[in-house]
C-alpha cells in the first residue's frame, strides 16, 4: 500500500507518523473488503474504522493549519 508509506514518510518523526500509517492500511484493507463483497463489518468495528478516519482527517486539517504541509495553498488561488 503506496499511499500509506507516503504517509509515512511525509510525516516524518512526528509521534504519530506509525499510528497514522498503520490506520491507513487497515482502512485500505477494509475498503477493499467491502467494495469486492468479501466482508461486511460489524456495528463496532465500523465505528471504529470510522474513528480512525476521523483521526487522519483531523491530522491532516492540524498540519494545513499550522501551514506543515510543505505547500504553498495561497499561489493557487485565483
Amino acid at each position: 500500500m503506496q499511499a500509506a508509506s507516503e504517509l509515512r514518510l511525509g510525516l516524518g518523526d512526528r509521534a504519530n507518523a506509525s499510528p497514522a500509517e498503520r490506520s491507513l492500511r487497515e482502512l485500505l484493507a477494509a475498503k477493499a473488503d467491502v467494495e469486492y463483497g468479501v466482508e461486511v463489518y460489524p456495528e463496532a468495528k465500523a465505528k471504529a474504522l470510522l474513528r480512525r478516519a476521523d483521526s487522519l482527517v483531523e491530522l491532516a486539517a492540524a498540519i494545513v493549519r499550522r501551514g506543515e504541509s510543505g505547500l504553498d495553498i495561497r499561489s493557487r488561488r485565483s
